[in-house]
């Protein structure tokens, strides 16, 4: 038995009402923090990974990357404050992560030539 047409709310039957809405927008937003892969976030929203990706361009103008990457900034922050917390509170190894990562300091050999002063160091 065919499905019957749902009645649509402006008069003109053929007018499809939006899949995702404003209302969608706060949830949206939170599920990008644990950075989900596009057809994982539509499945959420039981939408089609296209019609997600073209919502979010339509609404805020930018990729679905973009969107997921600007959403999970406070996530990014919390995660460098927890490591920079442990390292701090004597974790070695988190210690010597957070001082390759955030210090610039490499695992290097003795008497390594520095390539742009063309000078040999001897630590």
């Amino acid at each position: 038995m065919p499905r019957k047409k749902k009645e649509s709310t402006t008069g003109n039957p053929s007018h499809r009402p939006p899949i995702l809405t404003e209302s969608d927008h706060p949830k949206l937003k939170a599920i990008m923090r644990f950075k989900p892969r596009m057809v994982d976030a539509a499945a959420f929203f039981e939408v089609h990974p296209s019609t997600l990706e073209k919502y979010i361009k339509k609404i805020w103008g930018i990729t679905y990357s973009e969107f997921r990457d600007q959403n999970m900034v406070s996530i990014r922050f919390k995660l460098n404050q927890a490591a920079i917390d442990k390292a701090l509170g004597g974790d070695t190894a988190m210690l010597i992560f957070c001082l390759k990562n955030y210090c610039g300091w490499s695992d290097k050999g003795l008497d390594e030539v520095d390539n742009k002063q063309n000078i040999t160091i001897n630590l």
